[in-house]
């Protein structure tokens, strides 16, 4: 693994949570972009696999998580969990004076969750299927960009096992324009969206690494004077005023540039806190709309958890990364474990150099 992607990745994903607090100004520092960049540059690096056994990698990357989220999201939210301050005082005096009335509140509930709206709602999530509605889970609009982009990957490594990757950019920038022009309701509204482009940056980022790791080496100071820099310019970018529209797609791309020339300059991070930090970002990333929203309801009865607060915001990054910890390694964690098998038997190809 690569240290320094491993920590993007965790601010990437803390960087979102931030920005759904509503704490400042709308920006999320370019959370999402950055995810982008990276899974175009981690699939470029680490797979020259054969088609199948790529998309069959990622789904199980991908899937068990999100589909556990989904479900426990439609539980918490329509059954009244989301809802403690009133939900949770008045079950317990139903458990004590009348359990009736608490079988009956489930019943009532479960009804209403499987009415032909909802389960069409909750079979497009999980089947990452844009519709005009967004997904159960709010962020999964940019897991059905994510799972589109891989299938577009996977035919492309089926045409050209080594040319794939750039075979995929000129694929995903043809999409795009047809997309924009086209008027196909969600789906040209979903793909057409710009931050797709951002998959091909990544590719990009890959090659243009690789045509400069030796030079990372030679010059390390100049290296580490000019990445660091960029890692200035990233806030700076997002806080005051997005300086250009260029800069919508150069800084997410230059901070992973930026993050992977230390890497191959020396400056590396192997600590246990980086990986660690860095392993738990997708689980991060799915489950902190639940604490923030269950924080918003809880705040009406403690008003130093509004989100926009500072001491709500806090408690905001406090709780998701506690509740992603607990969902890595309570379960995305053994079940990918359980799943390593179905990837066993491919090898273990080294990343192909540029041409």
């Amino acid at each position: 693994m690569i240290g320094s992607i491993q920590l993007l990745r965790g601010l990437a994903a803390l960087s979102v949570v931030f920005y759904h607090t509503a704490y400042l100004e709308p920006t999320d520092f370019g959370g999402v972009a950055i995810f982008f960049v990276i899974s175009g540059f981690i699939v470029t690096y680490v797979t020259r696999d054969d088609a199948l056994f790529f998309i069959r990698k990622r789904v199980i990357r991908i899937v068990p998580l999100y589909w556990f989220v989904t479900l426990f999201s439609l539980i918490w939210f329509n059954f009244g969990f989301s809802n403690p301050p009133y939900m949770w005082p008045l079950w317990a005096d139903w458990l004590v004076t009348d359990p009736g009335n608490l079988r009956n509140w489930f019943k009532l509930q479960y009804a209403s969750a499987v009415t032909p709206e909802l389960t069409w709602s909750f079979l497009t999530s999980l089947f990452f299927i844009p519709t005009e509605k967004p997904p159960l889970v709010g962020v999964g609009w940019t897991l059905n960009l994510e799972m589109a982009f891989y299938l577009v990957f996977a035919v492309c490594l089926w045409i050209n096992q080594r040319k794939g990757p750039a075979i995929a950019a000129v694929v995903v920038i043809v999409l795009q324009i047809v997309l924009n022009q086209a008027n196909c309701g969600p789906v040209c509204t979903a793909y057409g969206h710009n931050y797709f482009r951002f998959f091909v940056l990544g590719i990009g980022v890959y090659y243009a690494w690789r045509k400069v790791e030796a030079l990372t080496q030679r010059y390390r100071g100049a290296t580490a004077v000019l990445s660091l820099g960029m890692f200035v310019v990233w806030p700076l970018y997002c806080l005051f005023g997005q300086w250009s529209a260029l800069g919508h797609y150069f800084v997410p791309t230059g901070v992973v540039f930026a993050a992977l020339c230390l890497h191959s300059a020396g400056y590396q991070l192997r600590d246990r806190f980086t990986m660690a930090f860095g392993a738990i970002s997708y689980a991060l990333y799915l489950v902190h709309p639940l604490v923030i929203e269950t924080l918003r309801a809880t705040s009406t009865i403690a008003p130093w958890l509004v989100p926009t607060t500072t001491s709500g915001m806090l408690s905001a990054l406090a709780v998701s990364v506690l509740l992603a910890v607990l969902a890595h390694y309570g379960f995305e964690k053994p079940v990918m474990s359980a799943l390593r098998p179905l990837t066993a038997k491919a090898p273990r190809l080294k990343p192909v150099p540029a041409a």
